[in-house]
């Protein structure tokens, strides 16, 4: 019996890493006797590294279960947004 699908057992987040985020944006502010408005445009970016350690694999099909030695990755994942705000206030 072949199994084509594969659990992954054990898994750990290590070295979890970045976070900081970048936000430029730019925008504008109308006031109109009581209204203001303001209308702006952004982008934002973020960049997060983190390792992970898994140590076996499980077949549901055939109820079997591969230990293997703790196998390593590193993952680099990046994050970009347009942002969009529109705010209006009175007195």
């Amino acid at each position: 019996m072949v199994c084509k699908e594969w659990i992954l057992l054990l898994l750990q987040f290590i070295g979890v890493s970045g976070g900081k985020m970048i936000n430029p944006s730019i925008g504008y502010r109308i006031k109109y006797y009581n209204l203001k408005m303001s209308l702006a445009v952004g982008y934002k970016f973020q960049r997060i590294f983190y390792k992970t350690n898994y140590y076996g694999y499980y077949c549901p099909s055939c109820n079997y279960i591969a230990f293997s030695m703790p196998a390593q990755s590193e993952i680099t994942q990046d994050f970009n947004r347009l942002q969009v705000i529109l705010i209006v206030g009175w007195k």
